[in-house]
């Protein structure tokens, strides 16, 4: 008889790899979707712009 003929896996190894696997699959899945673009430095100047047309809008009636 060969080595693996005489071994048996056991329901605790079967349980342990299949443990492993998910594991595994789902550090892939996390790896593969994750985003590559910053998404807070987008909005950042478009918030820039409100600020400076109300500080122009308060600052034009006082020099007039």
């Amino acid at each position: 008889m060969s080595y693996w003929s005489k071994q048996r896996p056991t329901r605790r190894s079967l349980i342990k790899g299949a443990g492993f696997g998910a594991a595994g699959i789902a550090g892939a899945v996390l790896i593969g979707c994750g985003s590559d673009e910053e998404e807070a430095a987008a909005p950042a100047p478009a918030a820039a712009a409100p600020a400076a047309a109300a500080a122009a809008a308060t600052a034009a009636p006082a020099a007039a």
